[in-house]
């Protein structure tokens, strides 16, 4: 997981899986937070906009030095 990425899972995350939210706070497009999303269950096979997916990323982001 790529610090862009952690930074995503986390502020997701923070804003209640609110993608509009997450992206004001990292300063960021809505559509730009998607792709993202889109990118990390690529790469890691794991749903962020799933409430357990998240959960499992967080704890990974936290693991990785998040």
């Amino acid at each position: 997981m790529t610090e862009r990425q952690k930074e995503v899972v986390l502020g997701y995350a923070a804003c209640d899986m609110n993608a509009v939210e997450t992206g004001r706070k990292l300063y960021l497009s809505y559509v730009t937070v998607g792709y993202h999303l889109n990118q990390i269950k690529k790469s890691t096979g794991i749903d962020p906009r799933s409430f357990y997916g998240l959960c499992k990323l967080v704890q990974m982001a936290k693991q990785i030095g998040g």
